[in-house]
């Protein structure tokens, strides 16, 4: 039988692992000075040569006859460790080996000298997937092994490793294989095989294997046995169920600049043609990604895109912002969590959301009435400076009347009235959005934008207690239904960072910077508590008025 690709030309020494220099480099120094660990833990994704390096390490430590720190392959160590029927090499998938008996049988034979090389090598594959009993098991031993024996752990999610584990080995981390190194193997593997591949029907196997190697090597070979040992980028995106009309770029473009229908009618299309969903959405997302990191400056000539499609991403950034496309992305990020590949409905609704999203973001900006120029609302301009005033003051306030009964209206005109300065409450009948309250498309927009920040609490839960957002000039008075909700939000306001994003939120949706000051409904009550005596105010509040303000007037 013949042996795969990947099995077939997986690395026989140290200078033959791609994409992982610095690691290499280091393992190269501790054989050329004898200065081995007792376990080494091998980090990283799949695919990326942490078992082929582990093979390698072992098989160079007991060469016979070493070339320059690099196993000769010609000794019998190496050729017994090259045929894997070597004693002194025992490796273990911790997936289906993973209890407490298999770690005692490990450490009742430890103590058993190698037969041939130096050293016994035991690799254990997928390291994580050991039970807690048996990591306690493996503690005391991976610490303080024989001489003779080497641990080498190698895992692709170390963060559910124990960290009594982790501090006994000495780590290093694997990296993704880059697409211009994974092109360049592939290359030397076609020409090995006597395969012709096009470049870009590589690149195509590169993206999709995302920085692992071995299912790059995997997709390859497939390719090879469905079409031969020709192999174009048409046959690589019919095998790998890609999009190549660049239906993902139109959609795109539709999103930003079109009607919602016509992005719709691509994704109806589409799937009504048979084509793979997931897949879509997964180029759609690719596609995203590099408009966001054009827009973020970033160069994506080594992303394998053409020159044509890479004109098309940077016309796409110069359409959107960086802050809407990274929403947009995590949008249409969140489909491909799901397992269901046989409908668009997710795709569709992505796609809803986020012309939603911009569509918002693209409208003006609502601006208050109090924050226009006193030309287009004079009756909220401030009064002159030199208007005469007398030391006589009184306590009479001064009602605002809604619309509803203008018959009970209080008549003002003509009304003779003394010059003098009184404090009094300012009553205004309850409306849905106070004239000097934050509009209610600008508040939801605040809401938003602070969702899910806060150290501890939630700064757009701790708002939504507010009853009331008052403005007034440069001030804004944020009145809380409870106490409690005023200490968290103080609380979370004695964090700078915190701070810094809670009144630049406020400044960039208003149009300006604000004072901002915190209240709770008692406060207010016990400042107002003495105006409500007057007969004028209770017969105002009795029709449903409110009471937001207590300031000077001046009567004239």
């Amino acid at each position: 039988m013949q042996e795969v690709l990947y099995r077939k030309w997986r690395p026989k020494n140290l200078d033959q692992v791609v994409g992982q220099e610095h690691m290499v480099k280091t393992l190269e120094y501790a054989i050329e000075q004898n200065r081995l660990s007792h376990a080494y833990l091998f980090c990283g994704p799949r695919g990326t040569g942490k078992t082929s390096t582990a093979r390698i390490l072992a098989k160079s430590i007991n060469c016979k006859t070493p070339i320059n720190t690099q196993p000769c392959d010609t000794c019998a160590t190496c050729i017994s460790f090259n045929k894997s029927d070597t004693l002194d090499l025992i490796e273990i998938d911790a997936a289906s080996n993973r209890g407490i008996e298999d770690i005692r049988n490990i450490k009742e034979k430890i103590y058993i000298l190698p037969t041939q090389g130096k050293f016994k090598i035991y690799i254990i594959d997928e390291a994580h997937m050991l039970t807690d009993p048996a990591f306690n098991a493996l503690l005391k031993t991976l610490e303080e092994p024989p001489e003779h024996v080497i641990f080498i752990l190698a895992t692709t999610e170390s963060h559910k490793l124990p960290l009594t584990i982790i501090s006994r080995c000495q780590r290093f981390d694997f990296k993704r294989i880059s697409m211009e190194i994974m092109i360049t193997k592939l290359n030397q593997l076609c020409a090995s095989e006597n395969v012709t591949v096009s470049n870009e029907a590589l690149q195509l196997i590169s993206r999709k294997a995302s920085g692992s190697l071995r299912d790059a090597e995997n997709i390859l070979e497939q390719a090879i046995i469905s079409y031969g040992n020709s192999i174009s980028e048409t046959q690589i995106s019919s095998f790998l169920e890609l999009n190549t009309n660049n239906s993902e770029i139109d959609l795109i473009t539709n999103l930003i600049t079109k009607p919602i229908a016509e992005g719709l009618k691509i994704i109806i299309n589409f799937s009504d043609s048979g084509g793979n969903i997931k897949q879509f959405n997964s180029q759609i997302v690719d596609v995203l990604r590099a408009v966001t990191l054009v827009k973020a400056g970033v160069n994506i000539s080594s992303q394998g895109y053409s020159e044509e499609i890479q004109k098309q991403i940077s016309k796409l950034s110069n359409l959107s912002t960086l802050e809407s496309l990274s929403k947009i992305t995590k949008i249409f990020s969140e489909p491909l969590l799901h397992t269901n590949e046989t409908t668009s409905l997710n795709l569709e609704l992505a796609f809803i959301q986020s012309h939603t999203l911009i569509n918002q973001n693209s409208s003006p900006l609502k601006i208050p009435s109090h924050l226009q120029k006193s030309n287009e609302n004079p009756q909220n301009s401030m009064p002159a400076k030199n208007t005469p005033q007398k030391n006589h003051t009184t306590n009479q306030p001064t009602v605002i009347q809604t619309n509803e009964n203008p018959q009970n209206s209080i008549p003002t005109e003509n009304t003779p009235q003394k010059n003098h300065t009184t404090n009094q409450p300012t009553v205004i009948q309850t409306n849905e959005n106070p004239q000097n309250s934050i509009p209610t498309e600008n508040w939801k927009t605040i809401l938003s934008k602070l969702r899910k920040k806060g150290s501890r609490f939630d700064l757009s839960a701790l708002l939504r207690s507010t009853t009331e957002r008052k403005v007034e000039n440069d001030q804004i008075t944020l009145t809380y239904s409870h106490i409690s909700h005023l200490e968290r939000m103080i609380t979370e306001l004695e964090h700078i960072d915190t701070k810094k994003i809670f009144e630049n939120t406020f400044s960039q949706v208003l149009g300006k910077e604000f004072k901002i000051i915190h209240i709770t409904n008692d406060q207010v009550n016990k400042n107002n508590n003495r105006q409500l005596q007057s007969p004028l105010v209770k017969a105002a509040m009795a029709k449903g008025a409110q009471i937001l303000d207590t300031k000077e007037v001046t009567n004239e």
